[in-house]
């Protein structure tokens, strides 16, 4: 054992590795230690030290994957032992037997075994097939012989130069970093093999972990930029695990949008609108409010599962609101009811195309912490519905003003978009839900307008507009009743859009003037 170096990162498990340590020590009192802490502290260093254990102290959260590479520059030895910070050793634990396969044959460069975790003995071993844009793991079923595998558990010794060789990949934190490195190592040429008699206690029972500590590192556990890499690294689109679970990278971040529909009276708008949805963003996480006369559960069910056979990953959930309780009203009740950090604002008569390009949308969003609203083309006909405006008020008239030329990105600074909008969460910014339609959007932008959030407005992204031409719904449409609280909220009798088209409003009745 005098020729194997056990290497430990540790992170806010401090609990876990006094246990591990001591077991490794009782179980093989010679072996060479090496722990790597994110988070170290004097004591520990003192503690350690004592013991004749090399303490090193690493950056705070750099990464298992990173202190896995700095503690492998430092063994000497040629073999060296790869296991978890809440581990325990026992007999059962088999290291040296581990370590003779590795003697005995220069051609195996690597044996793992396997855990038992509260009395089970679980099995991570088996092979990943490669296919183009996804990997399947498969499992190995014989389970009783010292077999090549492609991958094991974190715990397994390995030949010290092929550890150096390969190294683990120092982009990713510490998920996927160990498919990531089972996948290198054999695609390096390295021999894997699984020995069954080699098994270690995975969380030993332990005294209760420090609260804080455990709320942290659960906070630093699980991160999207390790999914990223490893997803992006091998250009997949999916992995099937051992389990048969489908594990999907969604590239175009929709998984941090919500996106909300207002529905009223317009069934058929609704299905052509998700199942377009289902085509490009088949991940899309979806929120709609009906305010139609009758909301049929069963109705949406049955259309549930035609978008799942059509793509759709995550199942949409409607909500029955009052009949006509109001455009404002509906939307308002979405933003409260769903909770990621960007809306996506849409109408029911809106279909996604190859144009609709949302991660182009969330890119501008994040380029300028400022920005609250990104707006996006709106098509009909074949022509662009030209709605992006500043509000310019002088005394009780309102103007929409034309907000200029795009820049080199092709996006402008405006003061109003279209109904196809991406927004953030915190904007502060509520409808008035006392306008059930017509009006309501002015009255949001000239209320945004109040505040230091920024707009813009990218030809980036689109979607087309199919008019419809139900009557009964135009004629919900049009209320002048709900026009006249707008004028009221903001101390306005006209409003001049840049064709020309006047609206005003004289205390009882509203007038509207063609160009």
């Amino acid at each position: 054992m005098k020729n194997l170096t056990a290497i430990i990162v540790t992170f806010l498990r401090d609990e876990y590795l006094y246990v591990c340590v001591e077991s490794l020590l009782k179980q093989y009192p010679d072996i060479n230690i090496i722990i790597g802490d994110q988070n170290p502290s004097k004591e520990k260093k003192e503690r350690f030290e004592a013991q004749g254990i090399r303490y090193i102290e690493l950056p705070y959260d750099c990464g298992l994957c990173k202190a896995r590479n700095e503690l492998v520059k430092l063994v000497n030895t040629d073999y060296v032992l790869i296991g978890d910070d809440d581990f325990k050793y026992t007999k059962e634990s088999n290291v040296d037997g581990m370590l003779g396969w590795l003697e005995h044959d220069d051609n195996i460069n690597l044996v793992g075994g396997r855990i038992t975790e509260g009395g089970t003995l679980k099995n991570y071993q088996g092979f990943i097939e490669e296919h183009d844009k996804h990997f399947i793991y498969k499992p190995l079923t014989d389970l009783s012989e010292f077999t090549p595998v492609d991958l094991t558990f974190n715990f397994f010794v390995a030949q010290t130069q092929a550890v150096k060789y390969v190294k683990w990949d120092e982009q990713i934190k510490v998920a996927y970093e160990h498919s990531s490195f089972f996948i290198d190592f054999k695609r390096a040429g390295y021999e894997a093999f699984f020995d069954p008699t080699a098994i270690v206690i995975h969380k030993p029972a332990i005294q209760t972990p420090s609260r804080d500590n455990h709320t942290k590192y659960k906070g630093f556990r699980s991160r999207r930029s390790d999914k990223k890499r490893f997803f992006e690294k091998y250009d997949l689109d999916y992995v099937i695990d051992m389990n048969g679970t489908r594990d999907t990278y969604d590239r175009s971040r929709v998984d941090e949008i919500d996106f909300l529909i207002t529905v009223f009276e317009r069934w058929e708008c609704l299905e052509n609108l998700l199942f377009s949805i289902a085509k490009y963003y088949p991940q899309a996480n979806i929120f709609i409010a009906d305010q139609s006369k009758k909301f049929i559960p069963k109705k949406y069910n049955d259309l549930y599962f035609k978008l799942f056979e059509a793509g759709l990953r995550v199942k949409p959930k409607a909500y029955g609101l009052k009949y006509d309780c109001g455009l404002s009203e509906a939307r308002n009740y979405l933003f409260s009811h769903t909770n990621r950090k960007y809306k996506l604002l849409l109408e029911e008569d809106f279909v996604f195309t190859e144009k609709t390009n949302i991660p182009a949308m969330l890119e501008l969003m994040e380029s300028d912490p400022n920005l609250g609203i990104v707006g996006g083309l709106v098509i009909q006909d074949g022509n662009e519905v030209k709605f992006e405006h500043y509000l310019a008020k002088k005394g009780r008239t309102l103007r929409h003003v034309a907000s200029g030329g795009y820049n080199d990105q092709e996006y402008k600074l405006t003061g109003c978009v279209p109904n196809f909008m991406l927004m953030r969460a915190d904007l502060g910014v509520k409808w008035d839900d006392r306008i059930k339609i017509s009006g309501e959007h002015t009255d949001f932008f000239l209320k945004l307008a109040e505040t230091d959030w920024l707009i813009a407005y990218t030809r980036k992204s689109q979607v087309d507009h199919v008019k419809i031409n139900d009557r009964a719904y135009k004629d919900m449409r049009k209320r002048d009743e709900f026009m006249k609280i707008l004028f009221e909220n903001h101390n306005i009798d006209k409003i001049i859009y840049i064709n020309g088209y006047t609206i005003e409003y004289d205390g009882e009745k509203i007038i509207t003037h063609s160009k």
